[in-house]
């Protein structure tokens, strides 16, 4: 069974909660690295369509938490990256290239 965008959210801000450093923020970058694994999300999230720019994929206001998708580049070479904000730093996947 695919790793979900719920579950990726659950495990994350878990992760924050546990250690709001360095340590959590890269604990969120693997689990990010993990979500990335699940096709479906990925091109859901990221179609061919998708504009250039910050998407915001899924927001949980309580606990300060964002998770954005960020497109860039031109047609022939789209860079697409999630990006899940804790605190000062982001927490970033490795990018996607399409």
């Amino acid at each position: 069974m695919p790793y979900t965008l719920d579950q990726f959210v659950a495990d994350a801000c878990a992760a924050l909660q546990a250690e709001n450093n360095a340590n959590g923020r890269e604990k969120v970058r693997l689990l990010v690295e993990k979500l990335l694994q699940n096709q479906d999300f990925v091109a859901a999230t990221f179609p061919v369509e998708a504009t250039v720019g910050r998407h915001k994929v899924h927001e949980e206001p309580d606990q300060g938490f964002v998770v954005l998708a960020h497109v860039t580049g031109d047609a022939g070479n789209r860079r697409r990256t999630i990006m899940a904000p804790a605190g000062r730093c982001m927490a970033r996947s490795a990018a996607i290239r399409t």
